[in-house]
């Protein structure tokens, strides 16, 4: 190998769409199983808008991707879902 030999400079990488007010945003919700086709793609056109209004993101820049979660996968205080409701 030779000792003597450049290596190239990293740039960082600039998009034109970060550069000014354009935005990129990504929405990622995590939410409990449950919620009906309808409400779930409310939850999404209200986010979407959301991203318009108060980052002023273009609305061909926004992702948003909403998971749905199962009640025996997400626990609060070390209790799942699914064993909340089962104590009710």
């Amino acid at each position: 190998m030779d000792q003597h030999r450049r290596v190239p400079r990293c740039r960082p990488v600039r998009h034109a769409l970060l550069e000014g007010t354009s935005t990129m945003p990504l929405i990622d919700v995590s939410i409990a199983k449950g919620r009906s086709p309808e409400q779930l793609r409310a939850l999404m056109d209200a986010l979407h808008h959301a991203a318009v209004q108060t980052v002023d993101a273009a609305p061909e820049n926004i992702t948003v991707i909403v998971r749905e979660i199962e009640h025996e996968h997400w626990s609060r205080t070390n209790v799942t879902i699914a064993e909340r409701n089962n104590t009710n």
